[in-house]
């Protein structure tokens, strides 16, 4: 796999700056993987390569690549502009390897992978050198650990059956690799994590360290890791769904996360506790276990704009994206998730400008509270897993495991639930009937954060084709669209690359 290697090579010489305070380091001298790693290694010098992995899907959350690929062939939003060829092509579920946005995304889980596996063959040196010297060494395998899990687990459930490499970039070409193989190396990073407390907890690090990776993320994935794998016949095996409960029990009760559940007034504008969740003011906080970090000046987030119309924030804002009406009209009496939307004629809390949104709807539940923030410059994290994820994961996973719902499982739904100023559910449910529960609770509640194309796929293709055809009349879901295409410049690159069926 050259691309590999290639992308390994360039980011060893560059010290990336991105995001929040940890990440914006200065390089003192020209950077080599020597600098990093050699005879004059420091613990400064190493923390700077850990930091330069952060940023690599930055580019791809910021660009609003993510969305194309995680949310646009869901059931949740249209990708609507006409001149964007590509996003209406994944709206209407056409895919093909020469895709661009497949490509690129393809290349972004193998900028982790790769400085991970760099930083991994010089490891035990570094800890024979330095173990009892430093102390962030272990903090770094952990966070370089966790890179590598949540890449290859991105890779996996987007295209299946992709190369498994833990060696160091050495310009090879690598065989596809089986999806219990991949499956079995997320969960031995991630239990390597855990196991060995290589990770603080959230609350644990000083505030220019924020955001970095957690004991409680690497419990919050290796939950969802299980869930999803239970659900993979190729890749199921005993003892999945028991480990899926394990470690979403571990996230909800012992990591100290929870809901945000008040409202928050800034200015005259007065937020929803769900709308709350998202606001810079709570970036990194009890409900956020793992987001993508922006920081105005330095890589502030204009992915939000994807949502909205122009005028909501400014003269920015390309409306991309447009909320479903099977999303919209999803939302019972009383919901305050359905806030986060906007329809008709209405006023801009930012611009105080009136827009006529016609027939569209729009999703604003990602904003910046400050109207003075420039658009293109926000300070919102985005979300990756939060603990309103985890308490459905939880939810689900007791499900599976007892054939229908236990007083847990209620419990953790309802608590999503009450946030968003809803009744618990009660009485008699099935495992069926609870299964479908938990499927609307997370359209409403994740709603264009990224989970529910991988959502629809685990729950298998009879319901992917049923939602996404309910959802877009134009679109066709064929059975191999349950994975992408390996991009045709991987293909000719790579000899030894078997292509997924259907393609």
């Amino acid at each position: 796999m050259k691309k590999y290697f290639i992308i390994v090579f360039v980011l060893s010489l560059i010290g990336f700056v991105a995001c929040e305070d940890f990440l914006a380091e200065e390089p003192k001298t020209t950077v080599t993987e020597a600098n990093f790693f050699g005879p004059d290694a420091t613990e400064d010098g190493v923390e700077q390569f850990i930091n330069g992995i952060y940023p690599a899907r930055w580019w791809t959350i910021n660009d609003r690549r993510w969305s194309w690929l995680a949310t646009v062939p869901a059931d949740e939003f249209n990708h609507t502009l006409a001149y964007d060829v590509e996003g209406q092509q994944y709206d209407n579920h056409f895919f093909e390897p020469s895709q661009f946005n497949i490509f690129r995304q393809w290349d972004y889980i193998w900028w982790p992978i790769a400085r991970v596996n760099t930083f991994e063959s010089y490891y035990k040196n570094l800890e024979a050198t330095y173990g009892s010297k430093w102390t962030k060494l272990k903090r770094f395998k952990g966070e370089a650990l966790f890179h590598r899990a949540f890449s290859y687990f991105i890779g996996v459930q987007m295209w299946g059956p992709i190369p498994l490499i833990t060696v160091a970039p050495d310009g090879k070409n690598y065989a596809n690799s089986t999806v219990p193989e991949i499956y079995a190396q997320i969960i031995k990073d991630l239990k390597e994590i855990i196991d060995n407390n290589y990770l603080p907890g959230w609350t644990q690090y000083a505030a220019k360290d924020k955001g970095r990776m957690t004991k409680g993320a690497a419990k919050a994935l290796l939950a969802k890791v299980y869930l999803q794998k239970a659900y993979h016949a190729e890749a199921a095996a005993t003892g999945d769904i028991g480990n899926a409960v394990l470690y979403a029990k571990e996230v909800v009760d012992n990591e100290g996360y929870n809901l945000i559940t008040s409202p928050l007034t800034v200015g005259t504008y007065t937020y929803t506790a769900y709308e709350a969740a998202f606001l810079p003011e709570n970036k990194n906080g009890k409900e956020d276990i793992y987001s993508y970090q922006f920081y105005p000046g330095v890589s502030g987030s204009g992915v939000n704009l994807v949502f909205v119309p122009r005028n909501w924030f400014g003269s920015w804002g390309d409306a991309r994206l447009e909320a479903t009406p099977l999303l919209y009209n999803s939302f019972e009496a009383g919901d305050l998730r359905k806030n986060s939307y906007i329809t008709g004629t209405v006023v801009s809390p930012h611009t105080g400008l009136t827009i006529n949104c016609g027939t569209k709807i729009y999703m604003t539940k990602i904003q910046d509270s400050d109207p003075k923030t420039a658009p293109q410059n926000h300070r919102n994290n985005w979300p990756i897993l939060r603990c309103a994820d985890i308490l459905l994961v939880y939810a689900e996973a007791l499900n599976k495991q007892n054939n229908g719902p236990t007083p847990a499982a209620f419990d953790a739904i309802n608590r999503v639930r009450a946030r968003a100023g809803l009744p618990g559910l009660s009485g008699s449910y099935t495992y069926d009937t609870f299964l479908k529960a938990i499927q609307e609770e997370r359209f409403k509640e994740l709603a264009g954060e990224g989970h529910r194309l991988v959502d629809l796929r685990r729950w298998g293709y009879n319901t992917l084709k049923e939602r996404v055809e309910l959802s877009n009349p134009n679109a066709t879901v064929e059975p191999h669209e349950v994975l992408y295409p390996i991009p045709s410049e991987e293909m000719s690159l790579n000899p030894l690359m078997v292509q997924n069926p259907g393609y």
